[in-house]
């Protein structure tokens, strides 16, 4: 199709990491117009561990925390413009 042009990218890594984007541009009578789209899923597991120990006077109190975590983020958005012609007097 004449006056319509695009770009589409996929990416992917370790840990289920994932996403995507399009743009899309369309040109008619000297006016561009364009939309875009994209989304992106992450995901990050990780462990930690962490030992606590309070003295107070005579007293100690201790504490051990051990575990495993996973922080998930999800982005997703869309845009979209048009652009006019500009003539320069």
């Amino acid at each position: 199709m004449r006056g319509v042009n695009g770009v589409a990218n996929l990416n992917i890594g370790l840990d289920e990491k994932y996403g995507g984007d399009v743009l899309l541009n369309f040109r008619k009578n000297k006016v561009d117009f364009f939309v875009g789209a994209d989304y992106n899923d992450r995901q990050f597991p990780g462990s930690d561990y962490s030992e606590r120990r309070t003295v107070l006077n005579d007293t100690t109190t201790h504490s051990l925390s051990d575990g495993n975590s996973q922080r998930i983020m999800k982005r997703w958005s869309i845009r979209s413009g048009v652009q006019l012609p500009y003539r320069y007097k």
